[in-house]
């Protein structure tokens, strides 16, 4: 007989509160200055960093146009690309060959083995990238003790040694409401309070329960946001327009492009190891006709035809979004019902059928908060013997973002803001 299994994908939050978020619970974090070096990759995990970034960009339009299609396009959309990869390659080491392809396939994987161990190096060295962002990467199976299975000691072995996750044994049946708190409190204690209920209710037809929880908190390059800056503006979003705090920056020796009815920009964190990638739309574009348009090829084609270096001043709001969403349903909605029903989980023993469940929940701050103008001047002494062209950029309407790191691509959070 079928049983439902649920693999929720709490990808437990995203704190761009930039520095000493008092909500984050981190508030001692000072951060420290360090040097920007990439990430060492082997020639098999640079082939899959490199695999994967279509997939970044694919996760996140799909949950985009799938809002779309389903009449939510008025909504603010968040995911983390990065944490739905490490909750779908752990969930393909425990599938029968037939599953593990799917979900490499869709991925964009050619090996699954591959895939595990830049798991296993983005987990360690991620969190080393820049000391002024504090990024924290944690991964848990929860199995239902009262199911009579066990883990296998192959599946075991893998999830600890590239995955690092806590395995623990617990009755849903019995014990509902305090596992739903304990699951609930290893999520805030991953995400230092950020999403402190996840959980609401634990099924006790679940197998298991397979969580990532990602934490992210980055200082923006310093003095890149003044507070005396900040400015009252209006946002036009696609719901009407509401009155915001306007952020702004000034930044000397750009990158820039104006093309095919988009601009783009970077905003730094700290050492530049990280960024956030702004796309805003033209004026007269649809977010939905935007949407369609985007893709990691529509960006390489963007950085392509930037200006060169130039003087960039640009105002952007200060926001704070939340969200939740179905990756399930998104998932057969978009032709992926392979990965989601009708899957052989052989990470059980015995074996077991049936289906897989994923939920993604985000919350975002975004400030001007962060260090103190620091000794930076490269910026300063190129603008005395350099004359560039300066554009003006406002984000004072719909955009899509991406925070990526540099050497290896890997996404960590990405979303379309329609309202604010």
């Amino acid at each position: 007989m079928k049983q439902p299994y649920g693999f929720i994908l709490g990808m437990a939050a995203l704190s761009l509160a930039v520095f000493n978020a008092c909500s984050s619970g981190d508030e001692e974090w000072k951060g420290t200055k360090t040097p920007l070096t990439p990430i060492a990759l082997t020639e098999e995990t640079r082939a899959v960093a490199s695999e994967l970034r279509d997939f970044y960009f694919d996760f996140s339009t799909d949950v985009m146009k799938y809002n779309d299609a389903n009449g939510r396009g008025s909504e603010n959309v968040i995911v983390s690309p990065l944490s739905a990869t490490m909750v779908l390659a752990m969930a393909a080491n425990g599938l029968d060959e037939v599953g593990a392809k799917a979900y490499t396939d869709y991925l964009g994987c050619e090996d699954l083995d591959n895939l595990n161990s830049l798991c296993s190096v983005l987990l360690s060295e991620l969190p080393k990238a820049d000391g002024m962002v504090n990024l924290a990467l944690a991964n848990s199976i929860w199995v239902n003790d009262a199911k009579n299975i066990t883990l296998t000691q192959d599946y075991s072995s893998v999830i600890s040694s590239k995955f690092s996750a806590d395995m623990l044994t617990r009755n849903f049946e019995t014990a509902n409401n305090a596992t739903v708190r304990e699951m609930n409190n290893w999520c805030s204690a991953k995400t230092k309070g950020m999403i402190p209920n996840f959980m609401e209710e634990l099924s006790t037809d679940n197998l298991a329960v397979l969580f990532n929880a990602l934490y992210f908190n980055g200082m923006w390059e310093e003095d890149l946001f003044k507070p005396e800056n900040t400015v009252s503006g209006t946002f036009h979003g696609k719901d009407g327009d509401s009155n915001v705090e306007m952020m702004y920056t000034y930044k000397e020796a750009s990158r820039y492009s104006n093309y095919d009815g988009f601009e783009w920009f970077n905003l730094p964190f700290g050492n530049y190891a990280y960024k956030m990638t702004i796309l805003l739309p033209s004026s007269d574009m649809s977010i939905e006709d935007a949407t369609k348009m985007v893709s990691n090829t529509f960006l390489e084609n963007l950085k392509n035809n930037d200006v060169g270096d130039c003087d960039l001043s640009v105002s952007f709001p200060k926001f704070s979004v939340e969200g939740k969403n179905n990756l399930s349903e998104m998932l057969t909605g978009t032709g992926h019902g392979n990965l989601v029903s009708g899957l052989d989980m052989t990470m059980f023993s015995p074996t077991q059928s049936g289906d897989i469940l994923y939920t993604q929940g985000v919350s975002l701050r975004v400030s001007e908060k962060g260090v103190e103008a620091a000794a930076v001047t490269e910026g300063d002494l190129m603008n005395t013997v350099v004359k560039r062209p300066s554009y003006k950029v406002k984000v004072d309407r719909p955009f899509f973002f991406f925070i990526t790191e540099y050497s290896t691509g890997a996404m960590i959070l990405s979303g379309r803001i329609v309202n604010i």
